[in-house]
């Protein structure tokens, strides 16, 4: 239903990214690389949420067009 494609779309649109920047900066030691390692793991974030959030688009447009 919409009530469980709305929670699957908060985890991939926030936490997913989240994980995975956090993974990226201290899990594979990116602190010890100082800011070039914290910018990794932002744009580590960035690329995973405009992934998530550009599917979801075309979800949201593949839906609208079955109209």
């Amino acid at each position: 239903g919409e009530r469980v494609g709305a929670r699957n779309f908060i985890w991939k649109l926030l936490l997913l990214p989240s994980a995975y920047m956090l993974r990226k900066y201290f899990l594979m030691r990116g602190f010890t690389d100082g800011f070039r390692g914290l910018v990794i793991a932002w744009l580590t974030f960035f690329t995973v949420f405009a992934k998530n959030a550009k599917l979801w688009e075309m979800g949201r447009g593949a839906r609208n067009d079955a109209l």
